[in-house]
């Protein structure tokens, strides 16, 4: 499948995945990194989650990749896999960041129940995807997956408790005295508005070009306001004061 006959709507979401995945990358290896200095697994968990977010997104790089190196697109059994299977982590890895960074009083046991019941999903989508991979979502075209009921709802719960949580976390940083945490907050809010509303807008597979461009520069918006709530802009604080 030589690349010319590939649309300019599929290379444009390509384009545009590629950008949001490698920015997510970037910045989750950077908070990663702060755990050097802070010794706090929070960030570990943190940065590794918020890789993990895009896995959804995956999928379409790997696609043109195997187009361009062995002219033949990926097979949709790995798709479903690269779109599917580290969602849950994301999520536990999430809630560990939070719970621990929040001082929950039942932190241990959110964790707990969190790991209990996305490891229970990822042991269906991994069962499903061997005996019946229709069950969790099946390719529309060479560039749209759809996903299932099941499929669909999990992501779209996962969404709503990281944007629920995600609010908390910010709104707890915004109530700061501290002047750079408190706008540091704002910038958390923001990014985690943004990734719930472009992840629940993505999962209806649009085939629009212009709706495509939105959602993903939204994304790619969302993890840019995600690095500036943990790597504060000193200019703006200069600003600010």
């Amino acid at each position: 499948m030589a690349l010319n006959y590939l649309s300019d709507t599929y290379l444009v979401r390509f384009l545009l995945n590629l950008i949001f995945v490698s920015t997510s990358f970037i910045i989750g290896i950077k908070i990663i990194l702060k755990y050097k200095t802070l010794k706090k697994k929070e960030f570990l968990f943190l940065g590794a989650s918020w890789i993990l977010m895009s896995s959804p997104w995956w999928w379409t790089i790997l696609n043109l990749t195997t187009v361009i190196l062995f002219n033949t697109p990926s097979t949709e059994w790995m798709e479903l896999l690269l779109s599917n299977a580290f969602i849950p982590f994301a999520l536990i890895f999430w809630i560990y960041a939070y719970s621990y960074s929040m001082d929950l009083k039942y932190k241990k046991e959110f964790t707990i129940l969190t790991t209990l019941i996305c490891t229970s999903y990822e042991t269906v989508v991994l069962v499903l995807l061997f005996v019946n991979p229709n069950l969790i979502g099946y390719k529309i075209n060479l560039e749209v997956m759809n996903r299932t009921p099941l499929s669909l709802i999990f992501a779209i719960s996962t969404a709503l408790i990281i944007f629920i949580t995600g609010t908390l976390f910010s709104i707890n940083s915004i109530r700061s005295v501290d002047r750079e945490t408190h706008l540091r907050g704002y910038f958390l809010l923001i990014a985690f508005s943004l990734i719930t509303f472009s992840a629940g807008m993505d999962s209806f597979s649009w085939q629009e070009i212009i709706i495509i461009i939105i959602i993903r520069s939204f994304l790619t918006l969302s993890s840019i306001f995600f690095y500036f709530g943990f790597f504060y802009p000193i200019k703006l604080i200069k600003k600010y004061d």
